[in-house]
């Protein structure tokens, strides 16, 4: 059976087609006997048990946290250079149109975006 390195399913994948008992199978039950493989070699891992690190630890150094509110405005801008590129395109019939068209796609994709980004009356 193919060792398991660092939940890299790939590479598993790869090993595992190579054995005898794979390749006798059908093409369409071999991918269920290396699941089952797969499923196997994870309980029998010693990295099984062990604790992923904190998500301090695995953020990169010297790039801060954006807040939500950030998030959705960087979210709010990028969408709306998009829709400007469609509205020169003529998908758009102003750029008012575009605007308000971005607002409400970030709006509806990212429900958190919801408390930053209000709808005007």
């Amino acid at each position: 059976m193919p060792t398991r390195r660092a939940n890299d399913y790939a590479s598993f994948v790869k090993e595992s087609m190579k054995l005898p008992q794979i390749q006798k199978l059908e093409p369409t039950k071999r991918f269920k006997a290396i699941g089952k493989m797969w499923q196997e070699t994870k309980k029998s891992s010693p990295s099984y048990k062990v604790k992923s690190p904190s998500k301090k630890s695995r953020r990169p150094p010297g790039r801060p946290r954006m807040s939500q509110k950030k998030k959705c405005e960087a979210a709010v801008k990028r969408k709306i250079s998009v829709n400007m590129k469609e509205y020169k395109a003529g998908r758009y019939s102003s750029p008012k149109q575009a605007v308000a068209v971005s607002y409400s796609q970030v709006r509806k994709k990212s429900p958190a975006c919801r408390r930053y980004i209000r709808k005007s009356k």
